[in-house]
Formats: C-alpha cells, structure tokens, sequence
C-alpha cells in the first residue's frame, strides 16, 4: 500500500533523503539505510541503477526500536502511537554493531551515545548526552575511550558505573573547549539534570548541533551561542514526532500537580504526597511541590546518592533523612501502583490517612486540574500527569522552522515503516517551508 499522500510528499521525501545521502555518503552503513528507505516508500527515480525498486515495504536495517516508551517504560494510554525510541534493540550490554550514521558526527572523529557498538577505529572521543540507560547502554567500567559530557554525568558515569575519572572529560556548559581543532559548547538541554546539546564548529566554520535528547523552549531561540550564526547540520531528537503529541509545556504541567496537590489537601490535610521519578529525571515535580508548598522531601537511599551529586540547592534545602518528617516521598515510578501504595501507606503507620501519588509522562491526557481524572482504590489517588521530558511535535517544529538548519538528521527511528514515513515526511516538509521562502525571496 502506498502510504505518501500525495506527489509533493514525495517530492519532499526524495529531496530530504537525497540531502542525507550527501550529508553522510562517506558511511557505508547509511548508504544502505538510504536504499531501505527509498524502496519503502517506492521513491525510485529513472537514475538509481544501484538498486531495484521495490513495491513492498521493508524495515530498515539499521533502524533500532524499543516497543516501550522512553518517557515511562512499557506505560500505553492510546493517546496516540508509541513515541519513537532511539536506544539499540539488544537488551544486551556488549557490543554488537557498527555505529549507526546517526550518532556519528559528519567529517569528525566524535561519536554520541555510541557504546552498545563494536570499536571504530575512525572514534576517538566519545560524548555522552545524559546519564539514561539507553544513551550510556553498554558503558562498563571496562570502557578504555575518553568521554567528554556535562559535569553531573560526569560525575554519575565515575559513580555509578566506575569509569576512571582520567577517561572522563567533565565540561562546564556554556565553556566553550577544543577537541581536535573543533570547537565544542555544551549546552542545556532541559531533558533532565546534566543533560546536554553539542554544538560542534568545525575548522571549516560549519556549525552542528546535536540536540540529545531534548526539551525544546523559546529560550533557546535567544541562546547567543545558537543563534551567533546559522547552524548547518541538526541531529534532531525525534521521540515525539507525531501529531499525536502536544502536551502542555512543563511549568504548566507544574502548576496543574499544585492545583491538584491543594485541592486535596483541603480535603485531608493528612495527606501524603508521592512522585514517580527515575534514578534521574522528572526531579522539577517534586522540587516545585516542595518549593511551592514549603513541604519537606524525602528519597531513598539510591535517589539520594543521584541528588548529592545533582546538588540543586531548592531540593537540598528541602530534603530530609527522616521519611515521618516529610509529606512528600519520591518513589521509583515503577511503585506507582495501587497494590504497592496501598501496602506503603499501611507501613505509615496512621501518620497519614491517604495517598495523593503522581506519575509524571509524556504517554499522559493533557487536560488541566479539573479535567485530569485519578485512578482510584480506597485512599489512594493516582495522577498521571503530562510532563515529558521530550520535544512535542509542535516545539520540534518551532525549533526547526526557526534554526532552519539545512540539514536534519534524526537520532530516532523506528521499526514500524508508518511511523518512519510519518516522521521523516514531517522533517521533510518542515525543511521545505523554509527553503522554499528563502529561495523564493
């Protein structure tokens, strides 16, 4: 079945993949994903003798795929398709491939979030994004490269996972360093604590930007470093780039957890108040409630070892080492279940009545404090709440159409050929607005 609607989707697919053909034509590995893609979607054109065309539509064969979410594990709630997701399919820690085109750097020796990959002679830095398991999946402390990365993921690939501090390049953002003769800025992501873009300028004055994984903002519209010059190549974070996902941004999500959290606090002021998080991520939930509700914290002994080394002096200020002085308790989001927080409530022992739990993700309804319904069993309440830590699509189109880069590049894809069509004639027709208002002009 063909899925392009129409001839100008063609046209924009095959100019967007003919740009990336070009972009990355020294890679082997990419050559072939181009031949996988332009079969699929059966754009054959009379000159491409270096293939057959194809009416079947096929998987590409560097395509990497998890069939959960990255925002909340296996969570669905059909709000729409799955977010697309960038780590290796393997659920092994060794390596097992070449690095894939998209996390290597073009016309350098840098690769990023690439250590699930057989050793390539042509690395010799290896930059880490952020400290999540699909972006440092198969670093070992037998790790032998240099990585360069943000402070606190520094600080977290030395602790948690025993890499020597002499292999580790831990780089202050927005302190710009050489790494043979190119430039490199770190710059925030607003993904999750240490979390980085890099922006490489190379000798040739071309500017790359990756974003890792990322939350888009107007703020990074104003950013001096990213709008000194117009930025050349965009390795993209494509997670959520469907139409299905536009969520509220996340100091709205913010004051809709608050609005909740006081609603029912006027009901039972006994009320003990838990949020969902990873070993690190979604810490704004809690360090807002905290802050705005003047409330103590209190975190397990895991999380704890994650937040001295964030040492966010708003959480710090609010954390305690005794679970009965606080009113807010910060789980793993995997607790966040009716049959785990009915037992942990039982284990307070009378000091609270009730449970008012919140599981922050980007799977969840938008909707404001009144139209956001709890799961309910007995005095427990549960709120999943739309707080992502990733781009919506709307937020990936407004950064795109404003850096107007002439090359996009996606970290992200995916094993189902809808979604990949879906994604890449998107980029596509982003690309083209742009360029077809600059070469009218």
């Amino acid at each position: 079945m063909d899925l392009m609607d129409s001839a100008d989707d063609r046209d924009y697919l095959r100019v967007y993949l003919d740009d990336l053909k070009r972009t990355h034509a020294n890679d082997s590995g990419y050559l072939e994903y181009y031949k996988d893609l332009k079969r699929a979607w059966n754009i054959i054109d009379s000159d491409d003798s270096d293939f057959e065309a194809t009416q079947s539509f096929g998987d590409a064969p560097n395509s990497q795929a998890l069939n959960s979410s990255k925002e909340n594990g296996s969570h669905v709630t059909g709000r729409g398709p799955h977010p697309i997701s960038s780590s290796s399919s393997s659920s092994s820690s060794q390596p097992t491939k070449q690095i894939p085109y998209w996390k290597k750097i073009a016309d350098t020796s840098f690769a990023v979030d690439a250590f699930n990959f057989d050793p390539s002679p042509e690395i010799t830095y290896y930059f880490l994004s952020h400290f999540h398991y699909d972006h440092y999946i198969g670093l070992s402390s037998k790790f032998n490269g240099t990585i360069i990365t943000s402070m606190i993921t520094g600080k977290l690939v030395i602790d948690q996972i025993g890499i020597k501090p002499s292999q580790v390049i831990m780089v202050t953002n927005r302190s710009p360093i050489v790494v043979d003769g190119i430039q490199v800025i770190l710059i925030d992501a607003q993904h999750c604590p240490g979390s980085v873009m890099f922006l490489f300028i190379l000798p040739d004055e071309r500017r790359i930007l990756h974003t890792g994984d990322f939350r888009a903002s107007p703020e990074m519209e104003t950013d001096p470093f990213l709008i000194e010059r117009p930025i050349d190549q965009i390795y993209l974070d494509t997670t959520y780039c469907h139409p299905a996902y536009n969520f509220p941004s996340q100091m709205d999500t913010i004051q809709i957890t608050i609005d909740l959290t006081l609603k029912h606090l006027s009901d039972d002021p006994k009320l003990l108040i838990v949020c969902g998080t990873y070993n690190i991520g979604k810490e704004k939930v809690f360090k807002s409630l905290a802050n705005g509700l003047s409330m103590n914290l209190w975190v397990n002994s895991t999380k704890l070892k994650v937040l001295k080394i964030i040492n966010d002096p708003i959480i710090n200020e609010n954390l305690v080492d005794d679970k009965d002085q606080a009113q807010i308790h910060v789980l793993p989001l995997s607790d966040i279940n009716h049959q785990f927080l009915k037992g942990y409530l039982k284990g307070c022992c009378n000091r609270f009545s009730s449970i008012l739990a919140f599981k922050p993700c980007g799977w969840e309804d938008c909707g404001t404090a009144e139209s956001i319904v709890p799961s309910v069993e007995n005095n427990v309440y549960i709120y999943g709440i739309p707080y992502s830590e990733h781009s919506s699509y709307s937020e990936l189109e407004r950064f795109i159409k404003f850096f107007k880069p002439r090359m996009i590049t996606s970290t992200v894809t995916h094993t189902n050929p809808d979604r990949r069509v879906s994604m890449f004639k998107s980029l596509a027709q982003w690309k083209s607005s742009y360029q077809n208002t600059s070469n009218s002009s």
